[in-house]
């Protein structure tokens, strides 16, 4: 990669960073692409250059959302906590994520869940496997039921993850995120000790 396109991609990274940064905080609507090129030191045309129109710069953005999210599972999925650990980590980043996230960037998130492109179904495949290490060593550390097969426990994955991506649910799933992942993660029995 050249000078010139390094410079580009990272005119454009610092795009996404600042619209995310906004959109997340004020929401889609009280975010104006005009205030978008002021916090990222561009102009209003450049914005469009790079991404056409808002619509695609907000679509570009849930990416890069989605991307960092990954990243960051990945990150913990890889590293030597245990499965308890982990799992706590997961439930407190939901509980977070519902206290930052601005509701309608949060409905913007699930509407592209909720209709998948090609980039958004490889996101989707990632996630998978990272959640299949994730059962395996809890299994290992005797948290989940050796019982359960794999297939079942990805299954109950993909029944919450499916009913995730409809509108009349998720629309108000974001205010019980973290009850929601720690049933995932215990049922409605709860946590034993």
């Amino acid at each position: 990669m050249n000078g010139f396109d390094r410079r580009r991609k990272a005119k454009e990274q610092t795009i996404l960073q600042t619209a995310l940064a906004l959109f997340m905080h004020q929401g889609v609507k009280n975010t104006s692409v005009q205030a978008i090129a002021k916090q990222a030191s561009v102009s209003p045309v450049t914005i469009f250059n790079y991404f056409g129109s808002k619509e695609n710069l907000l679509d570009q953005t849930c990416l890069l959302y989605f991307n960092s999210t990954y990243d960051d599972f990945k990150r913990m999925i890889d590293s030597k906590k245990s499965f308890e650990e982990k799992m706590q980590y997961l439930i407190f980043i939901k509980g977070q994520v519902s206290k930052d996230i601005h509701n309608e960037f949060y409905e913007a998130l699930m509407l592209k869940y909720s209709h998948p492109d090609d980039s958004m179904t490889e996101f989707l495949q990632k996630g998978i496997v990272l959640y299949q290490a994730l059962f395996e060593q809890g299994k290992e550390e005797g948290m989940i039921n050796q019982e359960l097969s794999m297939p079942a426990l990805m299954l109950y994955l993909q029944l919450l993850t499916t009913s995730m991506q409809d509108e009349a649910i998720y629309k108000d799933i974001l205010p019980f995120s973290e009850e929601i992942m720690e049933m995932f993660l215990y049922g409605i029995y709860g946590k034993r000790e």
